[in-house]
């Protein structure tokens, strides 16, 4: 497990480690805007830095222009930060959990959008943290992720093995992930908050949180079960294991997350399973034009193809 938190992905141009192998929770969350959906961001940012004290030296809110020392007291500071715009939906309510490393081995963030009458972007709540985190005590990861979807009520999400990145640069590196992305299928990464229709999701990984809208969609909790235990059987693998929450349900492809090797063949059957069984629901409505793509890609890249190849690299 320790070597595995110590795999980086060095820049083309100088060999420094530019991203970091983590293990990476996402969701997506609608109506950022509301104040209930900030409060319950807010709740699960202070979770993290309750349950890994000292990982976080660092925090930066929405009105701050530098990061700020995390110390005692800080979950009340960043609770009266983040009160100045709950109920301010024209305002961006975001904090962020930093380290000073870089690629950062632990980092956190919420980022609840304004409300904007021409578009409706879905908010966030990431947290990145090593391999082994996860790794030591899954039971306990998976746990944890279904607990900050029952509080948030996203409209989906992943948890998996990911490429963690400096916050906010994922989408500047010039592609320099996507030959890893394109090797490693069951490699996440952090994505744009593009809005897919409602009763839709974007991608699967070991976790893959849907919310009850698109539960909906595909029948059912009975329906999603059926379609788990045919794609297993057509595949001869277990079923994945389904924990539900109030407000969705969080699907386990397998016992341990999967990197997987394309070039040796090896796309993960289990991730393969998910994929089937909820491919029905999935969003691939994404436009042309910049800022549109959810991966980093090099200049010249058509970049909705390039969405559209690594969200459907589960399928058969």
């Amino acid at each position: 497990m320790g070597d595995l938190d110590e795999l980086t992905i060095p820049a083309p141009q100088t060999g420094a480690p530019l991203q970091r192998l983590g293990v990476t929770a996402q969701l997506y969350i609608p109506d950022g805007h509301r104040p209930d959906p900030r409060r319950a961001a807010l709740a699960v940012v202070r979770d993290i830095v309750e349950l890994a004290p000292g990982r976080f030296p660092l925090w930066m809110g929405s009105e701050h222009n530098r990061p700020r020392q995390v110390r005692e007291g800080t979950g009340d500071e960043m609770a009266r930060s983040a009160e100045r715009v709950i109920d301010h939906p024209d305002q961006v309510l975001s904090i962020a959990l930093l380290q000073r490393e870089n690629p950062p081995r632990w980092q956190a963030e919420t980022m609840m959008l304004a409300e904007d009458p021409r578009r409706s972007w879905l908010s966030r709540v990431t947290f990145s943290a090593p391999p082994s985190f996860a790794l030591r005590d899954t039971e306990r990861y998976v746990d944890l992720v279904a607990r900050w979807a029952q509080a948030t009520r996203p409209q989906y999400g992943t948890a998996g093995l990911a490429l963690v990145d400096e916050a906010g640069m994922v989408h500047h590196r010039g592609g320099a992930a996507l030959p890893w992305l394109d090797r490693y299928p069951g490699l996440d990464c952090e994505t744009f908050n593009l809005q897919p229709k409602p009763g839709r999701y974007m991608t699967v990984n070991w976790l893959t949180v849907v919310g009850d809208p698109v539960i909906d969609e595909l029948g059912g909790d009975d329906a999603i079960r059926s379609r788990l235990a045919l794609a297993a059987e057509e595949r001869g693998i277990e079923t994945p294991r389904i924990l539900r929450y109030d407000g969705g349900v969080v699907i386990r492809a397998s016992d341990l997350p999967l990197l997987g090797d394309r070039g040796r063949g090896d796309i993960p059957a289990p991730y393969r399973v998910v994929n089937a069984a909820l491919r029905e629901a999935r969003f691939e409505d994404y436009p042309e034009g910049p800022n549109m793509h959810l991966i980093d890609a090099p200049r010249g890249t058509d970049l909705r193809q390039a969405t559209l190849d690594w969200i459907r690299r589960f399928d058969d």
